[in-house]
């Protein structure tokens, strides 16, 4: 600042400065400090997740009035690899040490998150079964990172792979991507992805979860596949990178790693990993684009198969390597700060 300025004259800065910073916020211009978190997560390493999750906010809960229940709500945190049963096992066990007593109250969850997903997640204790229809139609956001250039059987990268397309054309792809994205939004007819427990019927009448036709590499088998009404209204790209093989196998292996010693969220670790080895290895030098997006959607959308759609229609294939739930209904992870 010049030697010369006056106290006024500072004064006056500062107040347009804030001002002009305040119109921005208003704006959209400048993001949200939790929307700022987020993205100094994502620009520090290959997992934005990390930066976010730490042991202050996973391991908090907080108790909450609901406006759809007279039953009493918890707030968590669901761990990346925690399957929801396990995740209600711990947010008990917490819940148990802060009131120092045990709870023999019901509890149970209001939308559940997959194995390889991980974010805020609300419980009712003792709830009744219209509250927990209630709380399980909430609407969400989910903060997400979609790779392109692959296709698994479980749509996300806990999958084998099916397909690889490491087109050097891959800065097309994400110049394509931006109409894609707005052409997403509305009501649509979503397929449950091959890998959910939604069940799914044969023409004998014999029905099991998707997963379990998938394993037994039975899908073909099945007479109408299952689907659901959803909404998407809005999804929208917040960053763009690439990554190369040997960090998508650096990713991979450090997911396994944490996760070996829990059969019960990931299975397959070693045909897993030896599917992405041999897709890397036979292409050479490869580059995977790498997007993050952010998407408001009603209950009962699965982000995966957002990935896997937007591959498929963009040709070179894709899935989701991070998934995060950001807020679910009113409630969102600044409330567990």
């Amino acid at each position: 600042l010049p030697a010369t300025m006056g106290k006024q004259s500072l004064v006056a800065l500062v107040v347009a400065a804030a001002v002009a910073i305040l119109f921005a916020l208003s704006k959209g211009q400048i993001p949200r400090t939790f929307e700022r978190h987020l993205l100094e997560g994502i620009n520090s390493g290959p997992r934005f997740r990390r930066s976010l999750a730490d042991d202050s906010l996973q391991n908090r809960t907080r108790c909450v009035s609901l406006p759809f229940s007279k039953s009493e709500g918890v707030l968590g945190y669901k761990f990346r690899g925690e399957t929801m049963t396990e995740c209600q096992s711990r947010i008990k066990g917490l819940l148990k040490m802060e009131r120092n007593k045990p709870d023999g109250r019901k509890i149970c969850w209001t939308g559940r998150l997959d194995p390889m997903a991980e974010g805020l997640v609300v419980f009712l204790l003792s709830p009744d079964s219209g509250s927990q229809k209630e709380g399980q139609s909430l609407s969400k956001e989910y903060w997400f990172r979609m790779l392109l250039g692959v296709q698994t059987d479980t749509y996300d990268s806990f999958g084998i792979i099916e397909s690889s397309n490491h087109s050097q054309a891959w800065r097309e792809h994400l110049e394509r991507l931006h109409g894609l994205l707005r052409k997403l939004g509305g009501r649509r007819i979503q397929k449950y992805p091959p890998f959910s427990s939604i069940a799914g019927r044969n023409a004998s009448g014999y029905s099991q979860a998707l997963w379990k036709w998938s394993t037994q590499g039975r899908l073909d088998e099945i007479e109408d596949w299952p689907t659901k009404n959803v909404t998407v209204y809005s999804v929208e790209s917040i960053q763009e990178d690439v990554l190369d093989g040997e960090g998508v196998l650096r990713m991979l292996r450090d997911d396994f790693e944490r996760l070996a010693g829990n059969s019960s969220s990931v299975f397959r670790l070693d045909q897993i990993m030896k599917s992405w080895k041999d897709a890397i290895s036979k292409k050479g030098k490869v580059v995977f684009p790498v997007v993050t997006c952010r998407a408001n959607v009603s209950s009962g959308t699965y982000v995966r198969s957002l990935c896997h759609e937007i591959g498929m229609q963009l040709g070179c294939g894709g899935i989701a390597i991070d998934i995060l739930r950001s807020s679910l209904g009113p409630f969102n992870l600044r409330d567990l700060d």
